[in-house]
């Protein structure tokens, strides 16, 4: 089975907002030098020797990364939820972190409906700690939860929301919907959650495990300025919707049947997105055939 790939390009808004006074401009990176993100969802990693789905998931997350960074680097990688197996384990999330920092990997790690982001953060950093690390020059998060934020980064507005428990809080709502006139970021705004945040062609998940709130989360994420695109996974399936700016990424383990009405296995292709911010929008949402797997 070949992986499958989409690529598109998105120009920046013609028009770009002007940032309030307050908010300072990013440092001078030149345009044709983008900034590469590495997204990878559901990757359900147990600890090795431990085996899910009958396989050995801490060995293929790591030989996902060996193989999509083995020609080019990111210099971000997102983990964007479900970083454990089936319940959220400390064990893991300090494998995964050493991971990372062998294959010197910065990443920023998110929650999904199979972690916990109190225990996620004894072995990752905060979001706002790894963009301010990466040059964002201005960082904002929901006080009620770190894993809800804004950050300008090379001229881009990068928005994370956290749905561990298949919704995204009433207080995480307030906020974005209190700042988003003031997101501003001259080539527009991208966003990363876990779950969708609208309907998904999967028979089974659609049924099962859908974004609880997922209407009031799209109206709120839409108040963003200059929204370019919203990146998601959780159905392990790739999809672009027709109708809004939303890219699914099938996880790193295995893709699950979309017209299937239970959980059924369809291929164990590792999907993966790149992104690449310049002054426009440049990403690939595409499953590596398995065969292809370093290692």
């Amino acid at each position: 089975m070949t992986g499958r790939k989409t690529e598109v390009n998105q120009a920046a808004p013609q028009t770009p907002t002007q940032s309030p006074s307050s908010l300072q401009a990013s440092p001078a990176r030149p345009a044709d030098t983008p900034f590469r993100l590495l997204v990878l969802n559901d990757m359900h990693v147990a600890m090795p020797g431990t085996p899910y789905h009958h396989r050995n998931t801490a060995a293929i997350f790591r030989r996902t990364l060996e193989t999509l960074c083995r020609s080019r680097r990111p210099d971000l990688l997102i983990l964007n939820g479900d970083l454990c197996a089936t319940v959220p384990d400390p064990a893991t999330y300090r494998y995964i972190a050493r991971l990372l920092h062998q294959l010197q990997l910065p990443a920023l790690a998110l929650p999904g409906n199979h972690d916990d982001p109190r225990l996620m953060h004894r072995s990752f950093p905060h979001p706002a700690h790894v963009l301010a690390d990466q040059g964002a020059p201005l960082v904002l998060t929901c006080p009620d939860d770190p894993y809800c934020g804004w950050a300008r980064l090379h001229d881009w507005g990068i928005t994370w929301l956290n749905s561990y428990d298949h919704r995204v809080s009433q207080a995480q709502l307030d906020w974005l919907q209190d700042n988003a006139a003031h997101l501003h970021a001259d080539h527009g705004n991208i966003l990363f959650i876990h779950h969708p945040p609208a309907a998904v062609p999967s028979r089974f998940m659609e049924a099962h495990y859908p974004l609880y709130n997922r209407d009031s989360v799209l109206a709120a994420i839409e108040q963003l300025p200059a929204l370019q695109r919203i990146f998601c996974g959780h159905y392990h399936r790739s999809y672009e919707h027709p109708r809004l700016p939303l890219s699914m990424v099938n996880s790193s383990l295995y893709s699950i049947d979309p017209e299937s009405p239970n959980h059924r296995v369809l291929h164990h292709n590792p999907g993966y997105a790149w992104i690449e911010l310049t002054q426009g929008l440049h990403y690939t949402v595409a499953e590596l055939p398995e065969n292809m797997l370093q290692g």
